[in-house]
């Protein structure tokens, strides 16, 4: 998953025979990952009060 383009890129051969909606879903699953440790990651500067 490349976090700058949101995007599954498949660097394995096998993974780039994998099904296009397989790859979707991971692809959603790792968004929402992601935004959800930006946020954690949020919290805690906030909570030890570190500026960012």
């Amino acid at each position: 998953y490349d976090s700058n383009i949101q995007k599954v890129v498949p660097e394995q051969d096998w993974m780039k025979q994998t099904d296009a909606e397989f790859c979707e879903k991971e692809r959603e699953n790792l968004f929402y990952s992601q935004q959800s440790f930006k946020a954690e990651v949020a919290t805690l500067k906030q909570h030890f009060n570190q500026s960012g």
